[in-house]
């Protein structure tokens, strides 16, 4: 009985623990497809293995994305806009061939920006985040 009660009640605990990470977006110039973004922390920087993710269609010149973070730390995102609606950020010989972003605006050079450059801090009521797309 005590361990279905762990089974029950922890993974709710887990899910309560989580905290929102509000993405602003500005800088869209074309209204449609999708905005994709995930929530990575230093360890899964490089790779690509999100601890959150999220889609929102796109109907305007801004929007709003809201990613779960796992508890109070620091955090940094990687975005793009899909706009062929295929799931995926093109490339053309590793060159994006769509609109991208990473948090603080962090600006890519070969490859994405150093962790330390898109980082933002969340605290335990959250984090408010806003993105220029390029």
């Amino acid at each position: 009985m005590k361990k279905l009660f762990l089974f029950l009640v922890l993974p709710a605990l887990a899910q309560a623990e989580e905290i929102d990470v509000v993405i602003h977006v500005i800088g869209l110039e074309q209204q449609k497809g999708a905005i994709y973004a995930g929530l990575y922390d230093s360890e899964h920087w490089a790779g690509d293995q999100r601890l959150a993710t999220t889609k929102v269609t796109v109907d305007g010149t801004d929007a709003t994305l809201h990613l779960p973070a796992p508890g109070p730390g620091t955090y940094a995102v990687k975005m793009f806009h899909d706009l062929n609606g295929n799931g995926v950020l093109d490339k053309t010989f590793g060159i994006p061939d769509e609109p991208y972003a990473f948090s603080n605006n962090a600006k890519a050079g070969f490859g994405p920006p150093k962790f330390a450059d898109a980082a933002f801090a969340v605290t335990e009521q959250g984090a408010l985040v806003t993105i220029t797309l390029r």
